[in-house]
């Protein structure tokens, strides 16, 4: 059986057919919005040679909300029907046969009821949605709100928005906004020349940098490389995934990702698509013999979006995080990247380079009265201050109770054999 929900496989409650179409006339145009959401994994890749066209017209974050990103996740339940089912639901918007939008979600339910969130939760680091820049942006968002109403959901569960995004606008629709974190960022557009962009720093953190380079330097030769080969891109990616998790143990810290069984999956199909339809960049500080740091993630559009990195935490004193973040700025700089986006959370070796940071937030939309209490009661207050009595537990308890978490439902990475 497919794992990726087919339209006869819905409960009953959600009978709908496998494409639902509205019609909301636009506020600024004669031409009236026209939205559809398609459920069917054959819908969904009929879309993509539209979707990706719009892609390039959009100058906005959606590397997670992108045709490909979102193709690899549905192929990735439907190829793997023991991960469950992945009720895909993914909404468009035209106007005059034109693509405008595009907004990719997922249905789950919880204790009964049924919320919307980015279809990639919790592997997406953004929630969004694919518009192009013609667009008005309050008329699609009212056109989707009402689209989405008629689903029949108890509301939306939207993880870490953008202050900049279109979906920020949900406020004025009743959503409910959670401060989280910020995405920091490096603007490289304004350097004509690396060197030009490494004067920015002050001269202090320069200094401390160059001395924290000469302590890791005693360990060994410094050496960074950018891997291409399929074998050396599969070991890097399991070893920064598993260097990555022992780190969260470490730390008392558990992860919605790390503990999900599929996020190992979905890393072991990343590194079998090199060549495919995802720019996948990985970067490797050496010490010697030795790995420091490791950092990999994707290209879209110019954007370089950081998605996972670790670094041997026997350097921990030599700070190899923010060395290897200046050779993978340099990297990039030098590919011809415009931004490099670290993405949440906002540390400090991060912000030694950012340019710049956007706030993100937690946005939740009842809109049920089953929605409003679940989301009203749990989503806005019991969980904000379970999370902050958990920190604020020693260590020596949390430790043990992450490490459960984190591996209670993951099952160990192995990296895929190279082909």
């Amino acid at each position: 059986m497919v794992a990726v929900l087919q339209s006869e496989e819905r409960q009953a409650d959600f009978v709908l057919p496998e494409r639902v179409t509205l019609s909301v006339e636009a506020a600024a145009s004669s031409e009236p919005l026209l939205v559809a959401a398609s459920f069917h994994p054959t819908q969904i890749h009929a879309l993509m040679p539209e979707w990706k066209a719009l892609e390039k017209r959009c100058k906005r974050p959606v590397f997670f909300q992108s045709a490909a990103w979102v193709r690899h996740v549905i192929d990735l339940y439907g190829d793997n029907p023991d991960l469950g089912l992945l009720e895909a639901v993914v909404i468009s918007v035209r106007a005059g046969g034109r693509l405008l939008a595009v907004w990719p979600l997922r249905r789950r339910r919880v204790l009964g009821a049924s919320f919307l969130y980015d279809l990639s939760d919790p592997f997406s680091q953004y929630s969004e949605l694919v518009i192009s820049p013609e667009a008005d942006p309050a008329a699609v968002i009212a056109a989707l709100l009402e689209h989405v109403r008629a689903l029949g959901d108890d509301g939306l569960i939207l993880r870490k928005v953008r202050q900049d995004s279109p979906l920020a606008a949900l406020d004025a629709h009743g959503a409910m906004a959670r401060a989280a974190d910020a995405a920091p960022f490096v603007d490289l557009t304004p350097y004509p020349t690396f060197d030009d962009f490494h004067k920015r720093i002050k001269p202090k953190t320069r200094k401390n940098i160059r001395n924290a380079k000469h302590r890791l330097e005693r360990i060994g030769p410094l050496a960074h490389e950018q891997l291409t080969q399929k074998g050396q891109v599969a070991a890097a990616l399991s070893e920064s995934f598993n260097v990555r998790r022992e780190w969260l143990d470490a730390q008392g810290l558990s992860s919605s990702a790390f503990s999900d069984p599929a996020f190992a999956r979905l890393v072991d199909r990343l590194a079998a698509d090199r060549g495919g339809d995802i720019e996948i960049v990985v970067m490797r500080l050496q010490a010697g013999e030795r790995t420091a740091a490791i950092q990999w993630g994707f290209v879209l559009c110019g954007r370089y979006y950081a998605y996972i990195a670790a670094r041997n935490p026997q350097f921990d004193a030599q700070s190899p995080g923010k060395i290897h973040l200046e050779y993978v700025i340099r990297c990039c700089h030098a590919a011809g990247i415009e931004t490099v986006d670290m993405l949440a959370p906002a540390v400090p070796y991060k912000l030694t380079w950012a340019t710049g940071s956007v706030p993100i937030a937690d946005v939740v939309l009842p809109m049920t009265r089953r929605g409003r209490l679940m989301l009203g009661v749990w989503q806005q207050r019991l969980r904000p201050a379970a999370i902050a009595l958990y920190r604020r537990l020693p260590l020596r308890i949390r430790q043990p109770i992450a490490k459960l978490a984190n591996r209670t439902r993951a099952a160990s990475y192995r990296p895929p054999t190279p082909r």
